[in-house]
């Protein structure tokens, strides 16, 4: 079974903002806005490099079958295995709260990377918004999700898990 995973609106914005202001950057040195436009020119050819990776590993959704959990993206699709999964369940906010990017991505295109948190501890999370999150544990390694009908997501993987 496919579970969507849609953009929520403060990703939304945050994708905007950064897509808008790196627009700027790139057509400001032609129309007068900076005097420098071959340091300018370099400096936004990276950015877009990295806004354009961002969209490649975004989340689109994640397939449910017997054997695994398959995180859809455009590229580097990731798949965990339903049978090393111990836990899977709904998170709370609170679980969330003050959670801090180690390695990865903090709103542009989702959430996605090596996050920390108080209540959590170490993660890799898979997501396209901060809210309605779903926690698989995986032998020691945890992964937070963000299916659209995270319920219903949780009991496919539940029902396909033993251990869960």
């Amino acid at each position: 079974m496919y579970f969507k995973s849609s953009l929520d609106k403060l990703t939304i914005v945050i994708t905007s903002l950064v897509f808008l202001m790196f627009l700027s950057m790139t057509i400001g040195p032609f129309i007068g806005w900076f005097n420098a436009k071959t340091p300018m020119l370099i400096v936004t050819s990276f950015l877009w490099l990295i806004f354009m990776f961002c969209y490649l590993i975004k989340v689109k959704g994640y397939k449910v079958t017997p054997s695994k959990i398959i995180i859809d993206r455009l590229f580097l699709k990731k798949d965990l295995p339903i049978d090393s999964i111990s836990e899977v369940r709904l998170l709370d906010k609170k679980e969330t709260r003050y959670t801090l990017r180690i390695m990865g991505v903090g709103g542009v295109f989702g959430y996605y990377g090596e996050m920390w948190s108080a209540k959590l501890g170490n993660s890799t999370w898979y997501s396209t918004k901060y809210s309605s999150l779903v926690l698989i544990r995986v032998k020691k390694k945890k992964y937070v999700v963000s299916p659209d009908d995270r319920e219903k997501f949780v009991a496919q993987v539940s029902s396909y898990s033993k251990s869960a």
